[in-house]
C-alpha cells in the first residue's frame, strides 16, 4: 500500500473550513474547483468527476463534527482500494497574523491506495 499525507495551513477559521469539508455534496465548488468538475449524491455515497474525466464513487464512511474529520472510500470502478480522510484543526494565530487574519487552521489529508506495479 502507498500512503500520502499532506498538511495544509489555511488562513481561515477552522469552523469555516470544516463547513466546506463536511459539505460532501459540493467539493467541486468549495474545496477543489477545477480539480473536480462535478459531484452528485447517491445514498451514502457521492459520485465525483475529476477534470481528467475520471469518475469515482466515494462511500462516505464518517462525518464527525466533534473531531472535524471526514472519511471516505472509493468503491467499485477502476480502483481496487482507496480510502482517505480529511481533518481540520484550529492552529496557532502566529501563522495567520502576517495576513491580518485573526485565526487559521491546519488541514490534514491522508490517502491509502495500492502501489502501482510495473510487473506484467
Amino acid at each position: 500500500m502507498a500512503s500520502i499525507h499532506r498538511e495544509i495551513h489555511i488562513d481561515a477559521p477552522a469552523t469555516e473550513v470544516w463547513d466546506a469539508v463536511r459539505d460532501v455534496g459540493a467539493p467541486h465548488k468549495r474545496l477543489a474547483p477545477g480539480f473536480l468538475t462535478d459531484t452528485r449524491l447517491e445514498g451514502d455515497a457521492r459520485i465525483v468527476t475529476f477534470a481528467n474525466g475520471l469518475v469515482a464513487r466515494e462511500l462516505i464512511v464518517d462525518v464527525d463534527d466533534t473531531t472535524r474529520r471526514l472519511a471516505w472510500a472509493v468503491v467499485g470502478g477502476r480502483l481496487t482500494h482507496h480510502n482517505a480522510s480529511m481533518q481540520v484543526f484550529a492552529a496557532a494565530r502566529s501563522r495567520a497574523a502576517s495576513s491580518g487574519s485573526p485565526t487559521c487552521c491546519l488541514t490534514s489529508w491522508a490517502a491509502t491506495s495500492p502501489r502501482s506495479s510495473s510487473r506484467g
